[in-house]
Order: structure tokens, then sequence, then C-alpha cells
């Protein structure tokens, strides 16, 4: 599935613009799947404990890598863009409604992990699901977020 775009929590667009991460080419980063009662607050949340209880759980779920992590340049704008995240398939995981990004290899974060972005699975279905099916994840065409500079 492509959607898109990723919305960045206000504390990742801070830290990228004041070089207090990583740089998203280099980092690691993990996805994780929220449940459709997850209300995003992009102002509010910065770390996994915002987000953790709304995790799914259950089925074939785990969290995956984030992998081919690569800026794409072009006139006027950069976009962040990386490989396909892919749960497997034949798969099957709870239902869905947002993509979590976070900053940390998996296996290693912790409730103070930074948060990067958020993306809605699912646009105005209540969630997605899959069962013993493919469940993947492609960034849009454009990358999964753009900065721009002003016209």
């Amino acid at each position: 599935m492509i959607t898109g775009p990723l919305q960045l929590y206000d504390q990742s667009l801070v830290a990228l613009l004041d070089g207090s991460r990583k740089l998203l080419d280099e980092a690691k980063l993990t996805a994780l799947l929220l449940n459709a009662t997850y209300v995003p607050d992009l102002s509010a949340h910065a770390t996994l404990a915002d987000v953790s209880g709304f995790e799914i759980a259950g089925g074939d779920y785990h969290r995956r890598s984030v992998t081919g992590g690569a800026i794409q340049a072009a006139t006027g704008v950069a976009a962040f863009t990386s490989d396909a995240i892919s749960w497997g398939d034949p798969v099957t995981l709870p239902p869905a409604k947002y993509l979590a990004i976070c900053y940390g290899a998996l296996g290693t974060l912790a409730p103070e992990s930074p948060l990067l972005g958020v993306m809605d699975l699912a646009g105005s279905a209540p969630s997605v699901e899959a069962v013993r099916s493919s469940f993947r994840v492609t960034p849009p065409a454009s990358g999964w977020f753009t900065l721009s500079r002003a016209a």
C-alpha cells in the first residue's frame, strides 16, 4: 500500500533543522503500527512512550527496521525516502490505522526514543489489516516527507 505523506512530530522537525539528531540517511529507524484509538498529536507527542500504548499486538506483528534511508534532492526541495517496509507475505496482522517511525535500531528502543513521524494508513476507513496476505507500506513517490523552500 502507498499512503502518505508522513506527518512529522514538531520536535522532530526542530531536530532536523537544528542538527541535534543524526542525518536521516544515516539514522537507525524503526517502524511500528498503531491502532485506531490513537489520536495523533503532532505538538505534544515526542517519544515512544507517547504512542506505545496504542501499538498493535498479536498475529504475526513485530516492529520492523526502516532500511535504505536516502535523501532525494531536486530544485527547491529535498525528500526523505526508504525501502518499502514489509511485515511479510503471507502474514496475519490485527487492524492498524497508523504507521509511526521512531529513531532507534530495532530491539534497542526505549520509552524515551524520539518519534519521527506518523502516517494514516487507512484514510477514511477505520483501519487496515492482513489475514494470510501481504502487508507492505511503500513510501510515496515523492518520499515519506519533503522539505521545500518558501515561494
